[in-house]
């Protein structure tokens, strides 16, 4: 009784639906053959058509199964991992604007895609940053934080940023906005908007860990459109209360 309950779920979903016509065409050729009813002459024509079922539903399980592998990758999408998807760059390269936030953001900005910010710019993007302000609490927690714990190095990177950018403001004036914030970031963020997609890239910041080993996060706002729509409005938020620094 319960296999035939489970056979009849199976057929109201529309599952097995070619092993269930196959046993029973078999079943059936079995009985009409006990009663000397013959069949010969259909058999290449009952092959034929459960040979057209079961490829049908091969098609079917092969794009169940390619839809189980995209929301895999997906599901994996927004989680801890060692380095940025491999599309990390060339997103950077065709992105209509940027955003960048960091407590100093000069390993984004100084060292590591200066020419890409660069390229953005001249495509008539924006880019928008925000650091933590060095004249606030917060910056102090983010040098503590630091496993230098050096405050004179991390002055020196903030600097060295806010010459970066006074550069990239006077070569591209109106397209490019600094603002400083007085919460201690817990990531080091790029926000990239390409046509009707956003993407997030986060490294964490930790605490006395070894530079170069921080978690990455990567999230899409079309894989990801819940966890998305929570950090993006973390960091508009963050953004919003900040203050434009001027002098930049």
């Amino acid at each position: 009784m319960r296999l035939l309950k489970e056979m009849w779920q199976d057929i109201r979903q529309g599952a097995n639906i070619d092993l269930y016509l196959t046993v029973g065409a078999a079943i059936l050729c079995l009985l009409l053959q006990l009663v000397g009813v013959p069949i010969q002459q259909y058999l290449p024509a009952i092959m034929l058509a459960l040979l057209t079922l079961v490829s049908i539903n091969m098609l079917a399980n092969r794009k169940q199964l390619e839809d189980l592998i995209t929301t895999s990758k997906t599901t994996q999408s927004g989680i801890l991992s060692h380095t940025f998807p491999p599309d990390f760059q060339h997103n950077l390269d065709k992105v209509d604007s940027l955003w960048i936030i960091g407590v100093s953001a000069a390993r984004l900005i100084v060292e590591d895609y200066p020419q890409q910010i660069r390229r953005i710019l001249r495509r008539n993007g924006c880019v928008n940053i925000l650091i933590v302000d060095s004249n606030s609490p917060a910056y102090g927690i983010a040098t503590t934080r630091d496993v230098l714990s050096n405050t004179d190095y991390q002055i020196s990177r903030t600097k060295a940023t806010i010459s970066t950018v006074s550069v990239f403001k006077k070569e591209n004036p109106g397209k490019v906005q600094l603002r400083t914030t007085k919460y201690p970031l817990d990531f080091e963020t790029i926000i990239v908007s390409i046509e009707e997609r956003q993407v997030i890239y986060m490294r964490h910041y930790g605490y006395k860990t070894e530079l170069g080993t921080e978690p990455k996060i990567t999230i899409d706002s079309r894989r990801d459109p819940e966890w998305f729509s929570y950090f993006r409005t973390h960091f508009q938020n963050l953004w919003e209360s900040g203050s434009e620094f001027e002098d930049a």
